[in-house]
Order: structure tokens, then sequence, then C-alpha cells
């Protein structure tokens, strides 16, 4: 559940066929590199990325009336392209200077997360969709971005303002055996800002979910959905973490690209609503467990 999320189950099928026929017409991976890896980032990783919701033609320069950039402060395409590229050649000083650059143009941290790093994960599904960079380039440019996130974490907090613990525990999580973390762990930083008390679960199977949620009281379980057998599963899974909550008022929201053109489909499947952002994952989750927790006073 990043800030952004999702895109077409047709864009999905197509990047898995591409990728299945250029396997066959290449050798195999170097020994180093384990089958578990490629089957993840190929399965897991790479479609997830291809799936980034694209709100406001992300990616694009914002242009005024004029013709004008609106301020220093946005950040365009060419500008992801950049730093894209730079996460491939893990040239990590250069990376560096140009997010100081940036920041010193009056770009706020918050803006690099959610404009540059995510326009960067989109970009790298591009290139790999396009054949132009191939699955362990485009896991490690992964890691890098990760790296960046967490070299940047004390500014982001810096930036927000004190906040009083909300109280509220939120769980995230993929489903099992789905090891995509970057949107898990940037929506794990926001909830942290905002005052919640934030945990995360890489489960090996499902039951996993349902024993963590056993564990300690948790008032908002954010799962994050790839794949159209996780989703074929959900169903059963929600209905054990719900009776396996020690929260009887468990609130869970789910992200995932499945829900993009179908938003209802979270109720169907059990869940309280899906998301496609981080920002409205923020909005939502503090409204559905404050109305959980205080019934008809609160107006979602």
């Amino acid at each position: 559940m990043s800030d952004g999320s999702m895109m077409g189950a047709g864009v999905q099928a197509d990047t898995r066929s591409r990728a299945s026929s250029r396997r066959m017409g290449k050798p195999s991976a170097p020994a180093a590199t384990s089958v578990q890896l490629v089957s993840v980032i190929e399965s897991q990783i790479i479609p997830q990325l291809l799936a980034a919701d694209r709100p406001a033609a992300p990616g694009k320069a914002r242009f005024g009336s004029n013709g004008i950039r609106s301020s220093f402060t946005d950040i365009n395409r060419d500008d992801i392209a950049e730093f894209t590229h730079l996460l491939l050649q893990n040239n990590m000083s250069a990376i560096g200077s140009l997010i100081d650059l940036w920041r010193a143009k009056g770009t706020s941290v918050e803006t690099i997360y959610l404009e540059l790093l995510t326009g960067a994960a989109r970009y790298l599904g591009e290139l790999w969709g396009d054949d132009d960079c191939n699955f362990c380039e485009v896991g490690l440019a992964i890691w890098r971005i990760q790296q960046v996130m967490y070299d940047l974490r004390p500014a982001f907090f810096a930036e927000g303002a004190a906040v009083t613990p909300s109280g509220y525990r939120l769980l995230l999580a993929p489903m099992a055996l789905e090891q995509h973390t970057l949107g898990l762990m940037m929506t794990a930083e926001f909830f942290r800002r905002d005052g919640w008390d934030v945990s995360s679960e890489l489960p090996i199977d499902n039951a996993a979910l349902s024993e963590a949620v056993s564990r300690e009281h948790i008032d908002l379980l954010g799962l994050s959905v790839s794949s159209e057998a996780a989703l074929e599963h959900l169903p059963e899974v929600l209905a054990a973490v719900r009776k396996a909550s020690r929260n009887p008022n468990l609130v869970v929201m789910v992200g995932g690209w499945m829900f993009v053109n179908d938003p209802n489909k979270a109720t169907t499947v059990g869940a309280d609503f899906c998301v496609g952002s981080v920002t409205d994952a923020l909005i939502r989750g503090e409204r559905f467990v404050t109305k959980a927790c205080y019934g008809d006073r609160v107006t979602l």
C-alpha cells in the first residue's frame, strides 16, 4: 500500500507473459541468484511496480497556465528518470547530492517520498516491461530506494508537527509469501509520524496473520494483496483473522491492483475498505478505527 498501488489485470497478465518468454530465450541466472529470488522479484515485486496508481499523471511535469512549472519543489519525469538511472548505476553519492539539491530548493522529504521514490518505482517497472533492465537490476534498485528512505527518515519525522500518540495500533503485512515491502515500509513511516504504534509481519503462511492479531490488540490491519491467488484466499484468511483477533472491533484495510477498478470488492472479501495511496490510508484508517471505537458518535 504505497502512495500508489495498482493498475489492471490486463497489464499484469501481459507482463507475466513477456517475462516468461524472456526467460525462455535467455541463459539461466547466475548460480548466486536463487530461484526463489527470481520468483519473488518477477512474480511479486515487479508486477506491484507496474500496477502503481498514477494520480494526476505522475512523473510528468505540472505546469501553470503560463506553461511554467509551478514551483521548484515539483518533481517531473526527467527528474525521476535521472534519479532512477542513478539507482540502476548504484551511484549513491550522486543520489545523495541530487536529493540535497532538491531539499535546498525547498522540496519536502514527504514530496521526495511520494513523488520521487514512488515515481522511480513506477519507472523501474516501465524499464523492465520494455526489456531495458533485468529482474536483478530492478531488485537492487528497489533495495537502494529503501536505503534512501532509511537515510531520510530523521528528516521525514522532523518535518511532521509534534503529535500526541493516537493510542491506535497498526499491523502491516503482505499476504503470505508475498515479499514486496517497499510500499508497506513507506506506509508505516507515515502512520508512525501521525502518532500510530506500527508493527509489521512477513507471514510464511496465512495462519501467521491470525496468530499475529491474537498476540496483541490491533486496531487496524493493513494487507497488501498483489496476486489473484492471494485474492482467492483472502475471504477465508480474513474470516480466520477476525475470529482470532484480540480486538473484536478490528478494522481491515487492503491495497492492491485488483481493487482499483472495483473498490467494492474489498467488502466482498471481508475487508472494511481499500486504499490507493498513503494519504488515503491515513485519513480513512483513522476514521474507520475511530468509528469502530466510538460507534455512532463518529461519521465516516
